[in-house]
């Protein structure tokens, strides 16, 4: 692919019938193109038109939801058998901590009811803010809204919420406060 100029390949298996590829072109201007298995045409800027421009925005809130599915297995998996939790304190939504939210999961959203519930306006009282200032986790909770989160956006929600993983210098318990390192290089993770 580089030899073509082109950058970021990604391939899509489970949320297509039919696998795709999203491709950043790296040439005079960069796009997204959107390409079938076996189909043969040259990628282009001009190859992403109107009609492909949903199924990229899907695909890229695919794509960030893969990787945050990677980040809740490498962390549930580092956190496992540590007292406190610190993943389970991050992953709580109203619905099953009422009063106690903080950034939810990548399906819930803090406020959410219901999986992929992202664009619900229901205020609710969270702590996500404090996430922030990690390790310091004593922020006062406010009142957010889906407007926070890119009013069910899929993209905005998960963007939003892999801005409030740690990523910062130092650790407790050998534990890295930069979250990244054990969703980036599995090898960090213990088993």
């Amino acid at each position: 692919f580089r030899q073509h100029g082109l950058g970021a390949v990604s391939q899509i298996f489970e949320h297509f019938p039919d696998s795709a590829l999203i491709v950043e072109a790296h040439n005079h201007e960069s796009a997204f193109g959107v390409f079938r298995p076996f189909e043969r045409r040259r990628i282009t800027p001009e190859c992403v038109g109107s009609a492909h421009d949903r199924f990229v925005i899907a695909a890229v809130g695919k794509m960030l939801e893969d990787l945050g599915h990677r980040a809740e297995s490498m962390l549930s998996k580092v956190y496992e058998r540590v007292t406190p939790n610190l993943w389970e304190r991050f992953i709580r939504y109203d619905k099953t901590h009422p009063g106690q939210a903080e950034c939810g999961n990548v399906h819930f959203a803090p406020n959410s009811l219901k999986d992929y519930d992202w664009g619900n306006p229901r205020p609710v009282l969270s702590r996500a803010d404090s996430w922030y200032a990690f390790p310091n986790l004593n922020g006062e909770p406010r009142i957010m809204t889906c407007a926070e989160w890119g009013n069910g956006d899929i993209r905005e929600h998960h963007r939003w919420w892999f801005r409030h993983f740690p990523h910062f210098e130092g650790e407790s318990g050998g534990i890295s406060w930069n979250w990244w390192d054990y969703v980036i290089d599995v090898n960090r993770v213990r088993a």
